[in-house]
């Protein structure tokens, strides 16, 4: 299979450390030949060894910047045909050509994996070649198959048939009709004043319809974690614990009755 050849944009690591240690003696004149070079050729990702076309590249205008030139090609480079290489160079312009391949033919799977998706021939495409995870085919022990897993989660999502209907949490919006063999729950409407009053004057449990509203507005209308959903089952509730007044008994935290206690026995007054 021959390999597709994808240029990159010409980036390439640049290691200050290695490039001083090697270039010691490099008068400013050759540095800056030898980076024009080094530029040229992991850009190009060639380097022509015909000192003419050197010179153009590197822009080398009279003889000094010249014999720069033709200081650095014959330390740094060897020449191969009518090409200059550098062995530092070449390994990495083949790993950047792998990684680059490399991307390119994952995006080109991702992409025909997308249209089988799209076209409904292939809902979920398999792993790449290559790449961590579970390959189409493998069966890990204790893990199910895509079919038995699928399955069970189809199951699970469905409310069992043993259960009560009354178990089945569905919330449906008004205008809309509850899906089948469900039993839709309204949704909760707090009451007004004017109910409250209306339902405590009937029982005639003495609760203060305003101070019962705002009680249960400043929860949410909660009942512990819960949300209400009879607001007169609440209000049969407050009765039980009712203190003259209409509000609802609160008793004295275990600390404060202790002391009170001792206060009592010692004579001192709190």
């Amino acid at each position: 299979m021959v390999e597709e050849k994808v240029r990159g944009d010409g980036y390439y690591q640049r290691y200050p450390g290695d490039y001083q240690r090697d270039t010691r003696g490099l008068s400013l004149a050759e540095h800056g030949a030898y980076n024009q070079l080094l530029d040229s050729y992991y850009s190009e990702e060639e380097l022509p060894s015909d000192l003419g076309t050197l010179y153009r590249i590197t822009g080398a205008m009279d003889d000094l910047e010249r014999k720069a030139v033709d200081k650095v090609v014959k330390k740094y480079f060897k020449v191969q045909g009518e090409r200059l290489i550098q062995d530092r160079v070449e390994r990495q312009l083949a790993a950047r050509r792998a990684f680059l391949n490399a991307q390119s033919r994952k995006g080109k799977l991702s992409g025909e994996a997308r249209r089988k998706s799209k076209d409904g021939t292939e809902k979920e495409p398999g792993l790449i070649p290559g790449s961590a995870g579970v390959q189409p085919g493998d069966e890990p022990e204790g893990e199910p198959k895509p079919n038995q897993a699928s399955a069970s989660a189809s199951a699970s999502a469905l409310p069992s048939a043993s259960a009560p209907a009354s178990k089945v949490k569905d919330t449906v919006p008004p205008g809309e009709k509850p899906p089948a063999g469900t039993a839709p729950q309204r949704s909760f409407t707090p009451p007004t004043l004017e109910q409250v009053t209306a339902y405590c004057r009937e029982r005639g449990n003495g609760i203060d319809p305003q101070y019962w509203i705002d009680s249960y507005t400043a929860k949410g209308w909660m009942i512990g974690k819960s949300k209400m959903r009879d607001w007169k089952a609440a209000i049969r509730t407050w009765e039980k614990n009712k203190p003259p007044g209409g509000k609802p008994q609160v008793s004295e935290p275990r600390g404060a009755a202790a002391v009170r206690e001792w206060a009592k026995k010692e004579g001192v007054a709190i």
